[in-house]
């Protein structure tokens, strides 16, 4: 297999997987994320990633379905059914399903969503191109974005 993807305890094709209409990160980009290397059956850096994400879930009152050890056999089981040698390791969590309001319900059980495919790693000799730019987002608020985590946090707040 090429690439695989779980969401919420299903796994298939990145294609056979559907996610509801209704999870919260369809209208607010309500959940968090975690990214890295997974090469010869081995997440690479997997706790310090683990601990990255939970903390990162925690700060935002994210539920995550599992426990740390559990999510980390997970994907190193994933990992182990995807061809290749390496690979690009992607997991997060939304805050879960529910109506869209930008409160939510403070018991909602989290959404984990797992992707990973097969991938190559440039050779670090080789130099690439590089292009910066002036970050200008606070220029453009007239542009309604669906990243509203900002404001679900504002409002669950208030």
């Amino acid at each position: 297999m090429e690439a695989l993807a779980y969401y919420d305890g299903k796994i298939g094709t990145p294609e056979e997987l559907t996610v509801p209409f209704n999870d919260r990160v369809h209208f607010f980009g309500d959940g968090v994320y975690d990214a890295t290397v997974g090469a010869n059956g081995k997440v690479y850096l997997l706790q310090d990633h683990l601990d990255r994400f939970y903390t990162s879930a925690r700060a935002l009152d994210i539920h995550i379905p599992m426990p740390k050890d559990e999510l980390g056999r997970l994907l190193t089981d994933l990992l182990a059914k995807v061809d290749g040698t390496t690979h690009f390791v992607y997991w997060q969590v939304t805050r879960g399903v529910e109506t869209r309001n930008h409160v939510y319900a403070e018991d909602l059980p989290g959404k984990l969503w797992v992707s990973i495919r097969q991938n190559h790693l440039n050779d670090p000799d080789v130099p690439i191109k590089l292009n910066t730019e002036e970050d200008t987002r606070f220029y453009h608020c007239n542009i309604k974005t669906l990243n509203l985590l900002p404001s679900v946090a504002a409002a669950q707040h208030a």
